[in-house]
């Protein structure tokens, strides 16, 4: 299977999705067109914290262009986390999940609003599921939809736009996190018995179709931060 956008990469048992900043601009026109072609346009985005944010602030350059100076919409980051493995094919609970920043106080009421709904991957879809169930209806907005770049196979929440459904085996790479998946990445390997520099190698050489946007001096600096980041693991 060859992805609609961006590169697919293996190292040692994993597939890995690179999606560069090219590869970005290009996901947020084509999802941004969507979003438009189907009205009422959005005047509340609610957008989940760290990627859905990344995404929320391209889509609505987007969608609203100059008008984002006006007051047209608004937009409110969301923080949660989920802990549930869907492979054992168990519905989510709310054991499973936990807000940790909800909607300000102003917003308990949605009735006035047209919320759509940000974020970069649905992989399990447990995150929405919930999120719509305990946060987005008893709110009651006028419209609810929910927008993505990438869907898992196994998601038990389907987006009402997104731009391609994606293996669940696949990890995906955004551009905009380049610490974090290095240095996650780096962890695997050294905790599988690799030498730093080995490990350092194979990213480079893993990674070269996201790391060759950035300069040479900017690619070390995200591996010493890496680095830094798992010596000081706690």
């Amino acid at each position: 299977m060859s992805p609609r956008y961006g590169k697919l990469a293996s190292l040692l048992d994993k597939q890995y999705l690179l999606i560069t900043w090219a590869d970005i601009a290009k996901m947020v026109v084509d999802l941004g067109n969507k979003i438009l072609s189907q009205p009422p346009r959005p005047n509340l985005i609610i957008s989940i914290a760290r990627g859905g944010v990344t995404v929320g602030n391209l889509v609505t350059d987007h969608i609203f262009g100059k008008s984002t100076s006006k007051r047209n919409y608004e937009i409110i980051p969301i923080r949660c986390r989920t802990w549930c493995n869907i492979e054992n094919g168990r519905p989510p609970t709310d054991e499973d999940f936990e807000v940790l920043q909800g909607l300000p106080q102003g917003y308990r009421d949605l009735s006035d609003y047209d919320v759509l709904g940000i974020d970069d991957v649905l992989d399990t879809g447990i995150t929405w599921y919930q999120l719509k169930r305990r946060i987005i209806d008893p709110a009651r907005p006028r419209s609810f939809r929910v927008a993505s770049l990438h869907m898992k196979d196994w998601s038990k929440f389907e987006p009402d736009f997104y731009l391609e459904k994606v293996p669940h085996k696949w990890w995906i790479f955004y551009a905009w996190e380049p610490v974090e998946v290095t240095e996650s990445t780096l962890k695997m390997l050294l905790d599988r018995g690799y030498e730093f520099s080995d490990a350092a190698k194979m990213l480079r050489e893993t990674f070269d179709y996201i790391y060759r946007e950035f300069d040479k001096t900017t690619v070390e600096k995200i591996f010493e931060q890496a680095r830094h980041h798992i010596l000081n693991e706690t």
